[in-house]
């Protein structure tokens, strides 16, 4: 059964994954340096729990975007957090190496890219995946 909120409203349950890699090749001031994955709409993946559990939700996400097995990303849960009264959010994170044709769709961009992201999303990106990094434009 779905998780009660408050005054016992069913709550949703989404799953967000971000995905950074670091291409040790690039020059450090370059965007490819370090760069975020995101969908063919400029968002982080998210995917809504249904009715299975957030493992089974998270693979199905990681496969929706990424030509890479699986069980070879390193995936933490970095966050999770209440954004809406209905609904809470799970936020994974994957560093990765920067591997050509690992997505099969969106792209990897750089802080240069005018790429936004929300405030919750860069404050992870900044301490989780890359410390001291600050993506400068925010939604």
């Amino acid at each position: 059964m779905p998780p009660l909120g408050r005054w016992g409203m069913l709550m949703k349950t989404r799953v967000s994954l971000i995905v950074a890699n670091q291409d040790r090749n690039a020059d450090m001031m370059s965007d490819r340096f370090f760069s975020v994955y995101v969908d063919d709409n400029d968002e982080i993946p998210i995917k809504y729990i249904s009715s299975k559990d957030e493992e089974e939700t998270l693979k199905e996400l990681w496969e929706e975007h990424f030509d890479v097995a699986y069980e070879w990303a390193y995936i933490e849960l970095a966050d999770f957090w209440k954004p809406e009264p209905d609904t809470c959010e799970a936020i994974y994170v994957c560093m990765t190496p920067a591997i050509r044709g690992m997505n099969k769709g969106g792209s990897f961009c750089g802080q240069n890219s005018g790429v936004r992201f929300n405030e919750r999303h860069e404050r992870i990106i900044a301490f989780k995946l890359r410390p001291g990094y600050v993506w400068s434009r925010r939604k």
